[in-house]
């Protein structure tokens, strides 16, 4: 066991050990006493919380601190992490380019989590990546389909995709890499009428749909009933409307934008009496936050990557099979009742 740490972090660190028949192991620790922290930590968050619902008064705002206590329960519990660590295996089973670690089960509790150790190269470290033949990329596009696969065919996604929880290995060519998915404490699963709602929001983006992307805001639950709904769908044209204005929609453009065209991005265009109206009229969804969180944090790192990457155009082809369903279902449902002429009555 060695006790220099390869990795830390906020809640625990990562070792280098050996087992009795050779086989090497990362075995990841939890800090003693760290839970006892982060419940001094969110009690602190929950008071800054109630003083920040005085000035931007969204519904359901409390369901964002919930879902982060929620976070940091998951992710000083590693019997937790191990059983998604399995679960996440198993989805990528098929797939020899996605490789996850083996959890060793009887050198594993709540504090301590011992896995096979894999070698590779840190995802953002790009030099050492095209020195090894690897294409930036086609690494930037297997994330990115890794990603979508995860959100809408296995509905169980990892929702800290930062640089330090993924590494590369060079596969058969330049342009087939493996990914190496590591920390599996922030696993979330995602609900089914989440997912009805980002295939309306995507759909309408690719077919330049407004009205589908709105309903598609509104399957999420972004909109609070007895809300304003017509400010909130002006809003959410407004938004799209500048959007698509991007020629490059990629996430790398998105990131490359000058400061005043982010600005004028994010900028609501209401009234400044409606702000506040506004505001009470938007509910953040339960469940939204690990989605937010994931893609947000996914899309920045596809940019470091390779900027070029279409991280939108990626996702359409993990949408069509639930669009070829709704094609199915409306051609199933029987046909409207037509009434009668009135001349013939």
């Amino acid at each position: 066991f060695e006790e220099e740490p390869i990795a830390a972090a906020s809640l625990g660190q990562v070792h280098v050990a050996e087992s009795h028949d050779g086989t090497k192991l990362a075995v990841k620790v939890l800090y003693p006493g760290i839970r006892d922290v982060v419940r001094v930590d969110m009690r602190v968050v929950r008071l800054a919380m109630n003083v920040y619902k005085w000035f931007v008064p969204v519904e359901n705002i409390d369901s964002a601190y919930e879902a982060l206590v929620d976070l940091l329960r998951r992710e000083t519990d590693y019997v937790h992490e191990a059983n998604c660590m399995v679960r996440m295996g198993e989805n990528f089973s098929a797939h020899e380019d996605i490789i996850v670690p083996d959890v060793v089960r009887s050198l594993s509790t709540k504090d301590v989590l011992t896995m096979t150790f894999i070698e590779g190269i840190k995802i953002t470290d790009l030099d050492r990546m095209r020195a090894a033949g690897i294409d930036p990329y086609a690494v930037a596009t297997r994330l990115t389909q890794c990603f979508y696969e995860q959100m809408f065919v296995h509905r169980f996604f990892h929702a800290d995709p930062h640089p330090g929880n993924f590494l590369v290995q060079r596969g058969p060519s330049p342009d087939s890499p493996r990914i190496v998915i590591l920390d599996f404490g922030a696993i979330c699963e995602v609900a089914p009428g989440m997912i009805d709602g980002m295939v309306d929001v995507l759909q309408g983006f690719f077919e330049q749909n407004e009205a589908q992307v709105v309903e598609g805001i509104r399957r999420i639950g972004f909109i609070a009933e007895g809300g304003n709904h017509a400010l909130v769908e002006k809003t959410i044209i407004t938004y799209f409307q500048k959007l698509l204005k991007f020629e490059d929609r990629s996430a790398g453009a998105i990131m490359r934008a000058r400061h005043d065209e982010l600005e004028r991005l994010a900028n609501p265009e209401v009234e400044r009496r409606e702000l506040r109206e506004l505001m009470k009229s938007v509910h953040y969804p339960e469940g939204w936050f690990y989605v937010e969180r994931a893609s947000v944090l996914l899309f920045w790192l596809v940019g470091q990557i390779d900027s070029q990457v279409d991280t939108f155009g990626i996702g359409f082809p993990y949408i069509l099979p639930f669009l070829a369903e709704r094609t199915a279902k409306r051609s199933e449902a029987p046909p409207a009742s037509v009434a009668p002429d009135a001349s013939s009555v």
